[in-house]
């Protein structure tokens, strides 16, 4: 580490990093540049406005194995806002830049291994291929750097502007592309949550309990005076949100700057707003503390919903989303989902393309927003989430973000509002309630269509029949009362199935066979009735023939014995003679009965498989771009 004389003001300046070549005096807040073995001042630069920021020069962390401690920091303004750029001194002895924006971060480091495209051929929804990677570019921007602290790699004068260019790949891998005094430079890393980054020697955040360290401290929030009206405006998320909304005159003031200028004036666009989570409002939701600090209505054209700013300092900001008493939570993708050739992400299905609109807005917001704000939204569904590809054509940006289905009861329970919007209708990526029923009683459905199979095939007297009896009569009209009697049968085993098969050999005839089967011990009957036709002939449409001459009949659970069985035959007028045949069969089971039984074991299924297919129609009703288009629908599921 070595020490000099500010050249400024004389207090000491610390050069603890052996790459930086510059330092901001925390003392006089001149640029001081390290020239061998003196300092020369490059002039005074802007100090840094106050934020919540959790990081502090001295912090350490570590990126995907790379380790590093935050030497300085830049701060840069564009003409939608500002963001924080820390410089890394890695402990493998080179250094990154680690950005800090919109609640989550980039690492990344200067790669000199490619050849790179003229930054302004670069545009917002190319996809170049640099080295072997195919890149998206996703935002573009021409900042200025307004303020700095620390030390610093290269010598930077206040005003310094440049254009650059944010690059994602799968794998939440990002780059930009910079104009630099020999053309592009790229600098290539990955994108970050605070968690994924182990930090540590954190600072203590105003307004919040630090989670690693310190008590909660007394909440002094940021203020200034609407620009407008003069009142005062409280600032939530300072050093992050980039725009705020006046809730005395609905001026839109731009908080990327203690300037605060105004933006807009959008006192028609607060009237009507009445957000069911008021401003303000703190609540533990999923394990993390937020804090609403943001509040829009939007509509594409159909409807209309309304969507919450949450924010916390170490987990950044998050959005819920609600729409006819439904909610989502949303989180924005730092690692973009692959899409193919179609576009759309594996696993899910588009939904709709729309364009969105701002009716109403309250609060602060990480962007410079206006109520004449366009997005254009993809959405792609699969229940309970719901991927939206968002483009902001007049930032030049694209994001990705996924959003997962809250029950209300939960956003109540967090934030303590009692009972919401009541549900109505079905939305885009709400659980299907019958598809989980079906889900849990699919199970019990097949276990139970297995063990009545079982029971059909193990059944008493389950198993293949034997023949026990096999015998021929003959019926004469002239003894048409006789009463034919076979030799005695005996049934062993269990009790089973007895099936008695009549055959003869008809022609365009008719015979009745009445059958009784009777125990000699007890005279027990068991009484069966088969009924014979067959007919032919030929006609203008060719040969025909109808009935049949073999027809069969059982009965269940025949108990063993000996048995006779007795016939008495009435037959066409016309028969004077004719001959038929008796066989009986022992065992087997019914399937008419096991039909009978899986028939009504597959009744509710049925109904759960209906529902769910009813309940699909329905969101998908509201598609434009599913099986079925149309508006959006407002039916309720009952």
């Amino acid at each position: 580490m070595r020490s000099y004389d500010c050249p400024s003001c004389g207090a000491t300046l610390k050069f603890e990093s052996s790459i930086a070549v510059s330092a901001v005096c925390s003392y006089c807040t001149a640029l001081i540049v390290r020239r061998d073995l003196d300092v020369e001042s490059l002039g005074k630069i802007a100090q840094l406005p106050p934020d919540l920021s959790p990081l502090q020069i001295g912090t350490t962390g570590n990126c995907r194995g790379t380790g590093f401690r935050l030497a300085g920091r830049l701060r840069w303004h564009w003409s939608g806002g500002s963001w924080t750029e820390w410089f890394a001194e890695c402990t493998d002895g080179g250094y990154g830049w680690l950005a800090e924006t919109q609640g989550f971060y980039t690492f990344s480091r200067e790669t000199t291994a490619h050849t790179l495209p003229p930054i302004g051929l670069v545009s917002a929804g190319q996809t170049p291929t640099i080295g072997d990677t195919d890149w998206e570019v996703i935002d573009i921007k021409e900042a200025e750097c307004v303020a700095a602290e620390g030390e610093l790699p290269e010598v930077l004068p206040p005003g310094r502007r440049r254009t650059s260019a944010d690059l994602q790949t799968a794998g939440a891998r990002f780059a930009t592309l910079e104009d630099g005094p020999n053309g592009t430079e790229m600098f290539e890393g990955h994108f970050a949550r605070f968690e994924e980054l182990s930090f540590m020697n954190l600072r203590a955040v105003p307004y919040w309990t630090p989670g690693v360290e310190g008590e909660r401290i007394e909440r002094k929030a940021s203020t200034f005076g609407c620009p407008n009206c003069a009142a005062p405006v409280e600032v939530r998320a300072a050093g992050l949100s980039m725009s705020i909304v006046c809730g005395s005159c609905g001026t839109i003031i731009d908080t990327s700057d203690e300037k605060h200028r105004m933006l807009e004036n959008a006192a028609d666009k607060i009237r009507a707003v009445a957000p069911k989570i008021p401003i303000g409002k703190r609540g533990t939701f999923r394990g993390t503390e937020y804090e609403v600090v943001g509040f829009m209505r939007r509509s594409d054209g159909f409807g209309e919903w309304s969507e919450y700013l949450l924010f916390n300092p170490w987990h950044g900001f998050d959005w819920l989303v609600s729409s006819s008493g439904h909610w989502t939570f949303v989180e924005r993708l730092l690692d973009p989902p692959s899409t193919g050739v179609a576009g759309v992400p594996p696993g899910y299905r588009p939904f709709a393309n729309y364009n969105s609109n701002v009716v109403g807005v309250l609060g602060e917001f990480y962007w410079q927003t206006s109520t004449s704000e366009l997005t254009q939204v993809s959405d792609f569904v699969h229940p309970p989430s719901v991927l939206s590809r968002e483009v902001y054509p007049g930032l030049a940006e694209i994001t990705w973000s996924k959003g997962d289905y809250v029950p209300g009861a939960e956003v109540s329970a967090a934030f303590g509002e009692g009972a919401l919007e009541p549900v109505t209708g079905t939305y885009l990526n709400q659980p299907n309630p019958w598809q989980e029923k079906w889900q849990r009683l699919k199970r019990l459905f097949f276990v139970g269509a297995l063990l009545l199979l079982l029971v059909q095939i193990f059944s008493p007297g389950g198993g293949s029949p034997r023949e026990v009896l096999k015998t021929g009569f003959t019926y004469r009209k002239s003894d048409a009362s006789r009463v034919f009697s076979s030799d005695v049968i005996v049934l062993d085993g269990r009790a089973s199935k007895v099936e008695i098969e009549a055959t003869s050999n008809l022609v365009n005839a008719w015979m009745s066979l009445d059958f009784s089967l009777v125990e000699e011990g007890t005279e027990t009957r068991y009484d069966q009735e088969i009924d014979l036709e067959y007919y032919s002939g030929v006609d203008s449409d060719g040969s025909w023939t109808e009935g049949s001459k073999s027809k069969s009949s059982a009965i269940a659970a025949v108990p063993p014995g000996k048995y006779r069985l007795m016939v008495q035959a009435e037959a066409d007028p016309k028969l004077i003679i004719q001959g038929f045949t008796v066989r009986l069969e022992r065992g087997g089971t019914f399937f008419s009965n096991f039909i009978l039984c899986l028939f009504f074991l597959s009744i509710y299924p049925l109904y759960v498989l209906m529902r769910s297919a009813i309940f699909e129609q329905r969101r998908w009703s509201q598609s434009d771009l599913g099986g079925t288009s149309g508006a959006a629908s407002s039916s309720s599921d009952d």
